[in-house]
C-alpha cells in the first residue's frame, strides 16, 4: 500500500464516508487528534513514573476510537462510558495523593509535566472542534465527556509529577 494516493492534491481528502474540503471542521477534529496522540507519546518519553506511562500509552491508543468516532466508522460508538469512569478513578487517585487545589499553578515545572500539560491543551482544542462539529452532526454523546475527563485527568497527572 502506498502512502500517497494522490486522492487529496486538490483541497479535499477522504474521511471514510464521503469526500470533504481538508478544511472541514472534521478534519480539524481529526487532525487534533493526531496531534494530541503525538504529544502524549512525547510527554511519555519524558516521564519516568511506569504506571503514568501506561496510562498515557492506553490514551494513546483510544484516540484512535475517538477519530472513527468523529467521523463515524463502524457504529460510531466506539469510546464507551467505562472510560469516563475509569478517567474519574484515576483523577480521585492521584488528587488524594497532592494536596489540595487553592490557587493556579504554573504549568510544568519539569520536562515530562510540561509535555503533558502541552498535551492537555491539544486535548482541549480537539475538544473545541468536536463541540463545533457536533453542532451540526450527530456523534456518539460519550466523545464530548471523554475529552473533558482527559483534559482533566492530564492535568492531574501533570500536577502530580510536578511534586
Amino acid at each position: 500500500m502506498k502512502i500517497y494516493t494522490k486522492t487529496g492534491d486538490n483541497l479535499e481528502t477522504s474521511a471514510v464516508k464521503r469526500r470533504v474540503y481538508k478544511s472541514d471542521v472534521v478534519i480539524h477534529a481529526v487532525g487534533s487528534a493526531d496531534e494530541l496522540a503525538a504529544a502524549l507519546m512525547v510527554s511519555y518519553h519524558f516521564i519516568e513514573d511506569e504506571k503514568i506511562k501506561e496510562i498515557i500509552l492506553g490514551i494513546v491508543k483510544e484516540i484512535i476510537n475517538v477519530s472513527a468516532d468523529i467521523i463515524g466508522y463502524g457504529d460510531g460508538n466506539l469510546i464507551k462510558e467505562d472510560r469516563i469512569t475509569y478517567f474519574e478513578s484515576l483523577i480521585d487517585e492521584y488528587t488524594n495523593k497532592m494536596p489540595k487545589l487553592t490557587q493556579f499553578i504554573v504549568p510544568g515545572l519539569n520536562k515530562g509535566s510540561s509535555h503533558l500539560h502541552l498535551a492537555r491543551a491539544v486535548s482541549r482544542r480537539l475538544e473545541r472542534w468536536v463541540v463545533e462539529y457536533a453542532q451540526d452532526k450527530e456523534i456518539n454523546k460519550n466523545i464530548l465527556v471523554y475529552l473533558n475527563r482527559l483534559s482533566d485527568l492530564l492535568f492531574t497527572l501533570a500536577r502530580y509529577l510536578d511534586q
